[in-house]
């Protein structure tokens, strides 16, 4: 289990809901009503608080593709195409396959991060397509190196938990819609202005959660993390 890889000995059980010191952000931008159900659930499921020295980790349960799929939508600054789960099977798989993609490949191999999704791209796409039984759970690490300078700590350890560490990005990007909401619907997440702007709805959104990942450490759930561990779970 992840739990069995971090050596952490103090764990707190708690809910997202439950870490907010005010009101737990609203998501007034959702129109599907499963998507509802999933977001209700995001703040109400307990997740595993641990502490290690300046190391902040929280470990979710695992999600299923679905809920997954419904969280891609969830943190997409563009709502346009819903779910769009055909297009995400097919654009993450054809980038890969199919030759006529290989300058696209490329050229998204330049966007900030792009090695991260890489790493986890094939087990989430396995889990949205539903041919991977196995469920993934959300990791996130944070490390504070010195007062308020905050970091993501993205290194699997030798261990093959990339799609974690991005479901882990995914469930904060879902829980800060004061960030994600404030990002261009249409826009280009690669470095260079020449490429052709796009909507940015659920196929293309976790790249840019990787690029923009920096922005969420602002959010009021990871400075929520930060005040509810330092409050209540004891270091190991």
């Amino acid at each position: 289990m992840i739990q069995e890889r971090h050596k952490y000995q103090g764990k707190v059980v708690a809910s997202f809901f439950n870490i907010f010191t005010q009101e737990p952000p609203l998501r007034k931008d959702l129109s599907i009503e499963r998507t509802k159900y999933t977001y209700k659930q995001l703040l109400q499921k307990n997740f595993n608080f641990f502490r290690a020295q300046n190391e902040y980790i929280v470990i979710g349960p695992a999600f299923s593709g679905k809920v997954i799929n419904d969280l891609l939508y969830i943190s997409a600054p563009s709502k346009l195409f819903g779910l769009d789960t055909k297009d995400i099977i097919k654009d993450w798989t054809d980038l890969y396959e199919d030759p006529s993609n290989k300058n696209r490949l490329k050229a998204h191999q330049q966007i900030p991060g792009w090695d991260l999704f890489e790493r986890g791209r094939a087990k989430i796409l396995d889990s949205i397509k539903g041919t991977n039984a196995k469920q993934i759970c959300p990791v996130i690490r944070i490390i504070e190196k010195e007062e308020n300078q905050l970091d993501w700590n993205l290194e699997t350890g030798g261990y093959d938990i990339s799609s974690e560490l991005l479901v882990g990005l995914l469930t904060i990007a879902a829980l800060s819609p004061e960030i994600t909401n404030s990002w261009e619907s249409y826009q280009s997440y690669y470095p260079s202005s020449r490429i052709r702007v796009q909507n940015m709805g659920s196929t293309q959104v976790l790249p840019l959660i990787v690029k923009e990942r920096r922005q969420l450490l602002q959010s009021r759930v990871t400075k929520s993390i930060i005040k509810f561990s330092k409050l209540f779970v004891t270091p190991s």
